[in-house]
């Protein structure tokens, strides 16, 4: 009677709550991805990534501002006066209408020189007895030129203002592609970690097999006598374990696959990833100095320092200029025409000898000048201190490849002993198997070994994973990431 409770409880442990049949089909589609497809993938559609786009697109539109100093400027005026006042004397007569119609343009050149041209009519009409031309319509055409000289000598400030912020936009344009890079490199983490969970199911679900195979194994010598109830009991504590790891597994699995379908923007309703690539790793140890090359050529934080170094030395070169008085030559010419009639007056522009000219030159000087001063000297030393950071850069571009480097080269060998490490465990569970059907080993002993086996697998899993987890960040630390897979520019 005991016997038979025994394996009525074994019977139970092996079908009872069996993990085979709590898996519901999954309506979703089923999307095979490489490791390439679904960084393409990520490119294309990552939120994250589309943001760091627009952060450059926005920074793009300084350079409309920073140009809009050579903007051309039209302006015009049109105004009517009716004076009714009193005057002093009748020779004013008591009414006067003037209509007043202007039009200029104003346009700054590069070369800090400032074209001015203008045309203006006013009509004058007034009740006076003693007024000559009554209406008069007096026209004037005008010309005009205004030279920099001093401070912004021949447009220089203004000309290094646009460098600088050329030199900002690529530097924003850097910002963002760092950030695509970071995001890329997180999707390229979430596939392998797909990979990795998928790996450790398979595992999970191996032990679980062998747990079962026990479990079968103990039955059948229950049958015939040769099995106490501690081993049994044993037996089916370890099944219900191995039932629980599966189960986990298949949670981490899931949360995994929503991990990546987040970042390559796609309904977990509707998608499931089915990765192609393999967590074999690719055992060749990467070259130092080729490496250091690829982060001199790539990475980001070295060029905008650099970009930052020109744009500093642009800054101390118009500090330098404005030092300078402010001086300005200007030069006018016109000519006007005046009669009762409009197009008369606007012919006698073009037919008399009317003309004025004028010719100035103006400047302005602060004898202390100590706020120019100020900035000059901020400017010398803002110099100096962007070329000792570009200096650290360097060094721990230096540090970064070299740690990636090493990081690298301990996993891949932790990689190759663990994959030693399964092979050992294995041959000794299977040694130990033998020993058990012959009645010379227990259970226990079986369960600690398939316990064994299970952290070896596990551990050659995640040994391969930290391989490539470990490429991704040299690649990230090279800048060298984004590349592979886009060309363009950031537009």
């Amino acid at each position: 009677m005991k016997r038979r409770a025994l394996f009525l409880i074994a019977v139970f442990f092996y079908f009872v709550g069996s993990p085979g049949a709590h898996a519901a089909d999954d309506p979703a589609q089923a999307v095979s991805l490489s490791l390439d497809e679904a960084t393409v993938m990520a490119l294309e559609n990552n939120i994250d990534i589309q943001l760091a786009k627009y952060d450059a697109y926005i920074k793009d539109n300084d350079l409309l501002a920073a140009e809009s100093v050579f903007d051309t400027i039209i302006s015009g005026k049109i105004a009517y006066r009716d004076n009714q006042s009193r005057q002093a004397s009748t020779i004013f007569g008591t009414k006067a209408a003037t209509n007043e119609y202007e039009l200029s343009g104003k346009k700054k050149l590069p070369t800090g020189t400032t074209l001015t041209t203008g045309l203006s009519l006013e009509r004058d009409w007034t009740n006076s007895a003693f007024a000559t031309t009554n209406p008069s319509h007096d026209i004037k055409a005008d010309i005009g030129i205004a030279q920099e000289l001093g401070k912004n000598f021949f447009g220089l400030i203004d000309r290094g203002n646009i460098k600088i912020t050329k030199l900002d936009i690529q530097n924003s344009s850097y910002t963002s592609l760092d950030k695509i890079e970071f995001f890329l490199a997180e999707a390229q983490r979430a596939y392998w970690k797909l990979i990795l969970e998928w790996e450790n199911l398979n595992i999970e679900r191996q032990m679980l097999e062998k747990a079962e195979d026990l479990l079968l194994l103990h039955v059948e010598k229950e049958k015939i006598g040769l099995m106490e109830a501690p081993q049994i009991l044993a037996s089916g504590a370890n099944l219900k374990q191995r039932e629980n790891e599966v189960l986990l597994a298949e949670n981490s699995l899931k949360v995994a696959s929503n991990d990546l379908l987040y970042k390559l923007n796609l309904d977990p309703d509707k998608v499931t990833i089915a990765p192609l690539s393999s967590l074999l790793v690719d055992t060749r140890v990467a070259d130092y100095i080729e490496s250091l090359k690829t982060a001199i050529a790539y990475r980001r934080d070295y060029l905008s320092a650099k970009n930052e170094a020109e744009s500093k030395n642009i800054k101390f070169s118009l500090k330098k200029n404005s030092l300078w008085p402010e001086i300005s030559l200007e030069l006018t010419f016109s000519r006007n025409g005046l009669d009762k009639e409009y197009k008369e007056a606007f012919g006698n522009i073009l037919n008399e000898d009317n003309p004025e000219y004028y010719a100035g030159l103006t400047f302005s000087f602060a004898l202390e000048n100590k706020d120019a001063r100020s900035e000059f000297n901020k400017a010398k030393l803002d110099k100096a201190r962007q070329i000792l950071k570009i200096k650290g850069i360097e060094r721990k571009i230096v540090i970064d490849i070299k740690d990636k480097i090493d990081t690298l080269a301990v996993y891949i060998h932790a990689a190759r002993n663990a994959k030693d490490i399964v092979k050992l465990q294995d041959d000794k569970l299977k040694a130990e198997e033998r020993r058990f059907r012959s009645a010379r080993s227990d259970t226990d002993t079986i369960i600690r070994y398939q316990e064994d086996l299970l952290k070896a697998s596990l551990a050659f899993a995640r040994a391969q994973y930290n391989v490539k987890i470990a490429r991704i960040d040299l690649a990230l630390a090279e800048n060298s990431l984004l590349d592979k897979y886009w060309k363009g520019e950031l537009r």
